[in-house]
């Protein structure tokens, strides 16, 4: 059975033909199905331009035009990878922060820094127990155990009020604010060391220390505009278990 054309109305005598012989459209529908004799709908493509070529013919976008589509999916994946790489800068940064973060609370809260801590927040408390409490365990064999170091309490609380009175009188008053500054921290010299046990009166003391270090603070304290700052020596020593203690503090 004959077709026509959708696109220029010519008759087409050739049943299988796919595309009009005249204009060369492509057939949105062929009639007389040789399976039944019905008329049976075949979309070989659905979005017929109506655009014709150099020659004449009629053609189809999609069709002449698959790059089109391809170069769409493409740019899809393009966008896709960019947004991907961005997730992945996102959670490495993350990753990064948090893996900083873990080494900045281990560097502050274990070894000789987790001391400085201890000794910072209970001076500025005046909390002198609390210092005496993680004393080297040299300076505890040395001292009267017998008062239950009612001793070395008394001199912690001397050596605060030494610093404390020198603020409440340079600031006129006594609610002030302080900040602890670093000006020196390093691990004994040799000959640092050396004079430093020798002064020691005491038959363990080698069995007990296995290094020192020193520390210098300037603490300055702020009141209503006032500022005033004192210094303080601070002498660390590493013991069994490889940990750091308080031998002594003192005002410079």
């Amino acid at each position: 059975m004959a077709k026509f054309c959708g696109a220029c109305g010519t008759r087409n005598d050739d049943d299988n033909a796919v595309r009009c012989s005249n204009c060369g459209a492509f057939f949105t529908t062929v009639t007389n199905s040789p399976n039944n004799g019905n008329s049976e709908e075949i979309n070989f493509f659905s979005d017929y331009s109506g655009n014709t070529n150099n020659n004449g013919y009629g053609y189809n976008n999609s069709a002449a035009n698959q790059q089109v589509n391809y170069q769409y999916i493409q740019g899809a994946d393009k966008n896709n990878n960019a947004v991907g790489k961005i997730v992945k800068i996102i959670i490495s940064l993350l990753l990064a922060a948090v893996l900083l973060l873990g080494c900045t609370v281990i560097y502050e809260y274990t070894g000789y820094r987790a001391v400085l801590n201890y000794f910072e927040r209970y001076f500025d408390d005046y909390d002198y127990r609390k210092i005496v409490n993680n004393y080297s365990m040299v300076v505890f064999e040395t001292s009267n155990p017998e008062n239950n170091y009612a001793e070395l309490d008394q001199e912690a609380r001397d050596k605060l009020e030494e610093v404390f009175g020198y603020f409440d009188e340079e600031l006129g008053g006594k609610n002030y604010d302080m900040k602890f500054k670093i000006v020196d921290n390093h691990i004994m010299s040799d000959d640092e060391y050396n004079d430093f046990m020798n002064d020691l009166d005491y038959d363990r003391k080698s069995e007990i220390i296995k290094d020192a270090r020193i520390v210098d603070y300037k603490i300055t304290a702020s009141l209503d505009g006032k500022k005033s700052s004192a210094k303080v020596e601070l002498i660390l020593t590493l013991e069994d278990g490889n940990k750091w203690k308080i031998y002594s503090f003192d005002e410079k």
